[in-house]
């Protein structure tokens, strides 16, 4: 049974591919002095006959952030849908970390996908923890979610990944609302509307993200939506533009 402590942090994952990245974290958190959590993760919290999904709701019930572990079969699992969803209902801090060899679209290797990303278990911790800092440091200030920007991009690219994307657009949508110059959130948007087939407003996001900050990664975006309108040759000058900004782009 639960601990009836509140578990401050409550760590989603699925079983296969990301159980053990969970129990990295866990210990990662419980062991660094600033900031210190009670962390829930299933396998490490509960015992054999527990009621698992009652003390798993309890916990994230309790819990003030809610972390998602973005892995190979994290899409596949319906646990981790019905936590985020839950989650999302009792409105609580929310953000997801996706392993970076994951693709995210259908053109793959193409598009630059602005998210927390991590490589291994000790980047992993690193992120978390510099995230959870910087939400702490938003409600000394008393920043709420409803007030956060960050918070809806995470929202947006939660969704994104669970291929929830109608959701997803909306969350984009309150993030640059409430942060019009928000670049990720609209190169993030943009490519959304791709996968929706909604080519000309996706160019009209990386348009207006240029004009605030040009960057390889939005030039190389937008050229995405280009070939979609079947605009090629324009989309030729923007990908040599990417690649003579950054030579190692992935576009060659």
């Amino acid at each position: 049974m639960v601990n009836k402590m509140a578990f401050e942090v409550f760590i989603s994952y699925e079983t296969f591919t990301g159980k053990d990245y969970a129990a990295y974290l866990k210990d990662a958190l419980e062991k660094s002095k600033y900031p210190k959590f009670n962390v829930f993760v299933a396998h490490k919290s509960l015992q054999v006959g527990d009621d698992w999904e009652k003390e798993i709701d309890y916990a994230l019930k309790k819990a003030h952030f809610f972390i998602v572990i973005i892995t190979a079969y994290t899409n596949d699992s319906d646990e981790v849908k019905r936590e985020c969803k839950e989650a999302l209902n009792l409105n609580k801090r929310i953000f997801s970390l996706r392993y970076s060899k994951i693709p995210v679209f259908e053109t793959k290797e193409l598009t630059k996908f602005q998210q927390i990303e991590f490589k291994n278990d000790s980047e992993l911790a690193n992120e978390t923890i510099i995230n959870i800092r910087q939400i702490l440091e938003k409600e000394k200030e008393n920043i709420s979610i409803e007030g956060d920007p960050e918070e809806f991009w995470q929202r947006g690219n939660l969704f994104y990944n669970l291929n929830q994307f109608d959701k997803a657009l909306v969350a984009y949508n309150k993030s640059i609302e409430l942060k019009p110059d928000y670049v990720d959130a609209m190169n993030n948007k943009g490519l959304l509307l791709i996968e929706l087939s909604k080519y000309d407003l996706s160019l009209k996001c990386f348009e207006k993200a240029i004009r605030i900050s040009p960057s390889p990664a939005l030039y190389n975006n937008k050229a995405i939506a280009l070939v979609y309108l079947n605009r090629t040759n324009e989309a030729i000058k923007l990908y040599k533009k990417a690649i003579t900004l950054n030579p190692r782009s992935y576009v060659s």
